[in-house]
C-alpha cells in the first residue's frame, strides 16, 4: 500500500506539459541519432574502397538485374546478382537497409531499399515504387545504408504524438507510455492458445501474452533480436 501511495504521489506531480517536454527531448535525441548514423555511414564509405566493403560483407559490386516483381506496400523486389563478386562474405540480412548506386553512394539518383531475401548467388532488394530505368543496365553497386525507413517512421510517430491534445483518447496512451499516468492492468486472463502456438512458446513468452491481454492502455514487450517478439504479436492478435 505504501508503495502504491508513493507511485500515486509521483504521478500527481507530473503534468501534460511534462509529457510534451519529454517528447521534444526524445525528438531532439532522435535527430541527433539520425545525423550520427548518417555521418558514420558516409565516413565509412569515404575511407574504404568498394572492394574493402565487399570483403567485410556489407557491399556488393558490379550488379545486374536478374528479375523484378511487385512487392507488398507498393514496392518492387529486385533480384540482383554480382558479375564480379561472390556472396561468400555477404553478411547483410533481410531487413538491412541498403543503397544502390552507380558512380558514388551520394549521387542524386541513388536508390534506397532494404534486403528482402538472400540466396547463395542472388540478393533481393525491396525498393519503394516501380523499377527505376537506370537500374535496368548492369554495373551498379550495393552498399549498407542507414535505416532511413525506420527514422522516417519514428519522425512521423513523434509528430503524431506531439499533435495530440490532453483530452484526446490517445492522450491516455501517451501519458501511460511516459509514466505521467499509471498503466493499469486487469486480472490476468486465462489464455487458451492453440496447440501449435502453445508448443512454440516458452513460459516467459506465454506470460508476455497474458501481460499484453490484461493491459487496459498499453503493454510493453521488450526483448533482444531473435527472442520471438513478432511471433508474440501474432499470438496476441489471434488470442
Amino acid at each position: 500500500m505504501e508503495q502504491d501511495a508513493q507511485a500515486h504521489t509521483r504521478v500527481a506531480v507530473k503534468t501534460w506539459q511534462d509529457t510534451l517536454d519529454a517528447l521534444q527531448t526524445l525528438q531532439q535525441a532522435w535527430h541527433i541519432e539520425q545525423a550520427s548514423q548518417r555521418a558514420q555511414t558516409l565516413a565509412r564509405q569515404a575511407h574504404t574502397t568498394l572492394s574493402q566493403r565487399v570483403e567485410r560483407g556489407v557491399a556488393l559490386g558490379s550488379l545486374s538485374l536478374v528479375d523484378h516483381a511487385p512487392a507488398p506496400g507498393q514496392r518492387t523486389a529486385l533480384w540482383l546478382q554480382s558479375t564480379k563478386h561472390t556472396h561468400e562474405h555477404f553478411t547483410l540480412k533481410p531487413g538491412s537497409p541498403v543503397i544502390l548506386w552507380r558512380a558514388m553512394p551520394t549521387e542524386e539518383d541513388a536508390v534506397y531499399g532494404v534486403v528482402h531475401r538472400v540466396t547463395r548467388d542472388k540478393v533481393a532488394v525491396a525498393i519503394e515504387g516501380p523499377l527505376p530505368s537506370h537500374l535496368q543496365d548492369d554495373g551498379f553497386h550495393l552498399d549498407e545504408d542507414t535505416p532511413r525507413a525506420t527514422f522516417a517512421l519514428g519522425d512521423r510517430a513523434l509528430e503524431w504524438a506531439q499533435s495530440l491534445t490532453q483530452s484526446a483518447p490517445q492522450g491516455a496512451l501517451l501519458r501511460a507510455l511516459w509514466g505521467t499516468q499509471r498503466a493499469l492492468f486487469s486480472q490476468t486472463p486465462e489464455v487458451d492458445l492453440i496447440d501449435p502456438v502453445r508448443d512454440a512458446l516458452n513460459a516467459s513468452q506465454q506470460d508476455a501474452i497474458r501481460h499484453a491481454l490484461c493491459a487496459q492502455r498499453v503493454a510493453l514487450i521488450h526483448g533482444p533480436p531473435g527472442t520471438g517478439k513478432t511471433m508474440l504479436v501474432k499470438a496476441v492478435a489471434n488470442s
